[in-house]
Parts: C-alpha cells; sequence; structure tokens
C-alpha cells in the first residue's frame, strides 16, 4: 500500500494514523517472521539474492539483517521486534488464546481505580495484532517453523 498515492486524492489518513497504521503493519510481519511464516519461493530467492552481497559481521546488525529490519527504523522495530516476542510467549508457553487475551484486557479496562492511558490502549491494540495474526496463522493452517497448536478461539 502506498500511502503518498492515498494522499493524492485527499487526505485520508493524518500523520498519527499513518504512524499506527505502519506499526501494525510491522507488527503483524514482525509476529509471522518470528513464528516461521514460509515465504514464497520467489521471495526466498529475492532475500537470499539481497543477503548475500551485505553480509554483516557486527552482532547486533546480523541480528538485525536476520529480522529483516533496515536500519533506517531499526530502534522502533526492534522495540516491536521485543514486544512480539512478549506476547509470543503469552501464547506459546504460557497458553493464552485470543479470547482469554480480550478477557482479560476487558477485566483491566473495566478497573474504575485504573486510568486507561493512551499508551496502555496501543499497548493492548499491539498485543491483539500479534494474538490475531497467530491464530489466524494456524487456523490457516499456514506452514510455520513454530508450533502454533495454542487451541483457537
Amino acid at each position: 500500500m502506498q500511502l503518498r498515492n492515498m494522499q493524492q486524492n485527499g487526505e485520508l489518513l493524518d500523520h498519527s494514523e499513518q504512524d499506527i497504521l505502519l506499526s501494525w503493519i510491522i507488527m503483524v510481519m514482525l509476529t509471522a517472521r518470528e513464528v516461521g511464516v514460509a515465504l514464497s519461493n520467489s521471495k526466498q530467492q529475492a532475500q537470499q539474492q539481497q543477503a548475500a552481497p551485505n553480509s554483516i559481521s557486527d552482532s547486533s546488525q546480523s541480528s538485525e539483517a536476520s529480522a529483516g529490519i533496515t536500519q533506517q527504523y531499526s530502534a522502533q522495530v526492534l522495540g516491536l521486534l521485543q514486544f512480539v516476542k512478549q506476547a509470543l510467549k503469552l501464547y506459546l508457553e504460557e497458553g493464552y488464546n485470543l479470547r482469554q487475551l480480550q478477557s482479560l484486557q476487558a477485566t483491566v479496562s473495566s478497573d474504575p481505580g485504573q486510568g486507561r492511558s493512551q499508551f496502555a490502549q496501543l499497548m493492548q491494540l499491539y498485543t491483539l495484532m500479534v494474538f490475531i495474526t497467530l491464530e489466524v496463522a494456524a487456523s490457516s493452517r499456514l506452514p510455520t517453523q513454530r508450533n502454533l497448536d495454542n487451541p483457537t478461539s
């Protein structure tokens, strides 16, 4: 999707909405990458060809390269990657599913003593994005490197 083309016909999204949309796309892509959703053969070959001439020796740069992260976005994306890993732990190791997560989030949100900041709301949305991605991959039976046998909601 090219946001620039969307704006030529009138501003559909303001800058903050574009940032949120981009972060959601990044969350989905990072989640898919972390569980090893298989790319099509042509995409895998293109990535291997791009990676071959750019061998990176620095360990922090190699971890960024292995996550498919460009240097331009690395700090922001690495933060989102850590968030994805924490959400994956809830799903894969602690056995939460989407329904349980939504129930937990609703309980936290309904506590009158707890004010919900925009940051907390955004983190809840990010967690939902990870769980939805995982459950779509599992229910679609996409080939993955990690087992997504957590019961779907």
